[in-house]
């Protein structure tokens, strides 16, 4: 007689190796999340090093990764061996170099920006050339400005060089011994033709890039490989289960909030902000002002500006005024009913009108009416300017998308640890005059690298999945038509006041 016992429901790990933590999600066969945990990621100087430089220590990545993993199982009740598969996204702007035992030579996060000097001579001769294969703009932040610096600088780690990876490839080649590239991410690192979807050799043979040390280029959808016996026994999951390169964090984070289709907006708000818009194919900027990124998926593009410090900055305000202790929802509970437009308390701080790889380095802080006598801004006004601050940035780089995009005036999606204010998506949709829609799990790049790897392994459709989402989506209305345009004039004397501010200098 056959058994007739139930093969267990399947479940999918997302892993998002962001700026300041390593999030982990776990997600059950109907791409709904089960639990999300994160561990922090550390970064150190190395020895020698200018103010510019970060490195980060493998073995403290791959301990939070564990520990993540470890917390998002344990909290669920979920056995280890029923998961199925593993989707892994990452910061974009980074890489590891490999020599040729496949150990680490040079681990350089988003936050190094030693190359600043040889991005600017790469784009002072192959600036426009660059961008029109790449999508990106300026190389500051780019693979080939790295690998100059690090040719220039530490030759004899240079000469080690055997694979150049991604953040992402390189988790992925930590939990599988694969080294593999995906496309969207190699777009993000000036590696790829943008529009072609593949290598650009030619470019590569000019920027001085061996094609020798670049991976190939995985179709989307083949898994990166496979769960190593190692890592399987120290995670508790089997073997052999498969491991996909979901892409860059900032279109896993659409993924996550169900935004695939042209038409689509939304904005990524964690450590970094992000606005991308999907596209049926390439746009550019005639001014080089937005970028053009790939979609993990088949057949789509995204237009992006990357606001620059956006949760960072407001995580350096809540730390200064309420000590490390203190925890985001003290802030929100602060700033929530405060009304910073009202009494003339404005804030400049990380984000601001341009996007941020051109913006450079600029004047700003929290500005408030003199003398104190008259009048004295409150700890909740200057959060809640602070958090306007964040919604007139998006409102004036969401303009110069749309336009590239030629895009309408639709519902704006948040994600992204910042999307849990209920504060900032009060100030959004009043700002932007049009509805915000948040999911209910902000960890919208773990939960998209999820969705990602259930739909390439077979256990859920990917508009299933997107439809689950759209369930758990909680929406914000604009304020009144008085608040709209109580705040169109804050957000004018903004942009005046930013403007006014590029003209300071020491």
């Amino acid at each position: 007689m056959a058994s007739s016992a139930r093969t267990p429901d399947p479940y999918v790990l997302g892993l998002d190796l962001g700026t300041s933590s390593i999030h982990c999600l776990l997600a059950d066969g109907q791409g709904t999340p089960v639990s999300a945990t994160s561990a922090p990621v550390s970064y150190f100087r190395p020895q020698g090093g200018s103010q510019l430089a970060r490195e980060f220590e493998p073995s403290q990545v791959m301990g939070s990764l564990h520990v993540a993993v470890g917390r998002a199982l344990g909290d669920s009740g979920v056995a280890g061996s029923r998961v199925s598969a593993i989707g892994v996204a990452s910061q974009r702007h980074g890489l590891v170099c490999l020599d040729r035992h496949g150990r680490e030579v040079h681990c350089s996060p988003n936050l190094d920006v030693r190359g600043v000097f040889e991005g600017a001579a790469i784009d002072e001769e192959f600036g426009p050339r660059i961008y029109r294969t790449t999508g990106h703009f300026p190389s500051i932040l780019l693979a080939p400005a790295r690998l100059r610096w690090l040719k220039s600088n530490s030759p004899e780690a240079y000469r080690r060089l055997d694979r150049v990876l991604s953040i992402s490839g390189w988790l992925a080649y930590r939990l599988t011994g694969s080294a593999i590239a995906e496309i969207s991410l190699e777009c993000e690192a000036g590696l790829a033709d943008v529009t072609q979807k593949r290598r650009c050799p030619a470019l590569m043979d000019d920027l001085q890039v061996p094609s020798s040390l670049l991976p190939p280029i995985a179709q989307p959808g083949a898994a990166a490989g496979w769960l190593s016996r190692e890592h399987a026994d120290a995670l508790g999951i089997r073997p052999g289960t498969p491991v996909f390169l979901a892409g860059a964090d900032t279109q896993c984070g659409l993924v996550g909030m169900g935004v695939t289709e042209p038409g689509g907006t939304a904005a990524v708000l964690g450590w970094s902000g992000t606005i991308q818009l999907p596209t049926a194919g390439p746009r550019f900027h005639d001014a080089m002002r937005t970028w053009v990124g790939c979609f993990p998926t088949d057949g789509a593009w995204v237009v992006e500006s990357n606001l620059g410090d956006s949760g960072n900055a407001y995580r350096w305000l809540k730390d200064t005024i309420l000590g490390t202790a203190a925890g985001f929802g003290d802030a929100e509970t602060l700033a929530r009913d405060a009304d910073a437009a009202q009494d003339g308390v404005m804030a400049l701080l990380g984000p601001g009108p341009a996007p941020s790889v051109r913006a450079g380095l600029k004047r700003g802080g929290i500005l408030f009416p003199t003398p104190l006598s008259f009048q004295e801004a409150s700890r909740g006004q200057i959060f809640k300017a602070a958090l306007e601050s964040v919604a007139f940035s998006v409102k004036a780089n969401l303009e110069a998308v749309q336009e590239v995009a030629d895009a309408g005036a639709g519902p704006l999606h948040v994600g992204g640890g910042m999307a849990s204010s209920d504060t900032l998506a009060a100030c959004l949709a009043t700002t932007l005059d049009r509805p915000v829609l948040r999911p209910g799990f902000p960890q919208v790049s773990a939960r998209g690298a999820a969705m990602l790897a259930a739909h390439w392994s077979g256990v859920t459709g990917l508009e299933e999945a997107k439809r689950m989402v759209s369930r758990e989506l909680t929406r914000t209305e604009p304020g009144s038509p008085s608040e709209v345009a109580r705040y169109d004039e804050h957000y004018r004397e903004w942009l005046d006041l930013y403007r006014r501010l590029e003209w300071v200098r020491d």
